[in-house]
């Protein structure tokens, strides 16, 4: 309920990161959301279980949701964004690794 009513500052500072991290960048923005889809919709195609897709995207987006509310919560290092980036890593790894072991597996 507290992140619902904070909903307009948790949007201004998820929109000011984005923003920061890839100034200068001529599609970083852009990249941060294709990349993760890119990667999913590769996997879908090498012919991954539906349920491991959803675990996946469903991680994915909740390490997401965890870093913007850190982010909420103190402006500098916190548990919530420590947590975010990890999750969001670590599942861009895993995609890109059970893409990479697919394709060569047949």
């Amino acid at each position: 309920r507290y992140y619902y009513n904070q909903r307009d500052l948790l949007l201004n500072y998820v929109r000011k990161d984005l923003k920061e991290r890839y100034v200068g960048s001529l599609i970083g923005f852009y990249w941060s959301v294709i990349n993760p889809l890119i990667l999913l919709v590769l996997y879908e195609l090498n012919g991954a279980p539906v349920i491991a897709l959803h675990a996946i995207g469903a991680t994915y987006l909740a390490s997401r949701v965890a870093h913007a509310a850190g982010m909420l919560r103190s402006a500098g290092p916190s548990i919530g964004r420590v947590v975010g980036t990890v999750g969001s890593v670590t599942c861009l790894v895993v995609l890109a690794v059970l893409n990479v072991m697919r394709a060569v597996n047949g």
